[in-house]
């Protein structure tokens, strides 16, 4: 089963993320295409979109503590950043027996942050 990683900028952008949110849109846009071509061989296809979340990828541009805390302000919800293990549990769900009549789905794990905007 195809899973994707989009981003919660997929469904909204900020100043100089115009290319970033235009690849996760796409990405989003070919996960419902997909999921309806290949339905019928009982394929399934999802996206997974993650906030912010203390990876290599954050850290490469939030490269201090004061930066990544300035990111994690801006999680209205839940007010820190995510952790991989919290973005991967959705994947998990998704690889097995419990959501097999789910797809063409985007799953928003982001602490709050697009409930916000």
């Amino acid at each position: 089963m195809p899973r994707f990683t989009a981003s919660i900028h997929a469904f909204a952008s900020r100043p100089r993320l115009s290319g970033y949110s235009t690849t996760k849109g796409a990405v989003m846009a070919m996960t419902r295409g997909l999921a309806l071509e290949l339905g019928p061989d009982k394929i399934r296809v999802n996206a997974v979109c993650p906030g912010p979340v203390d990876t290599a990828m954050l850290r490469g541009f939030a490269k201090t503590e004061e930066a990544r805390d300035r990111i994690s302000t801006g999680v209205w919800g839940l007010k820190r950043l995510g952790s991989p293990e919290e973005a991967a549990g959705p994947i998990l769900w998704l690889a097995s027996d419990e959501s097999t009549f789910v797809t063409g789905a985007a799953f928003v794990v982001d602490g709050g942050t697009l409930a916000a905007i």
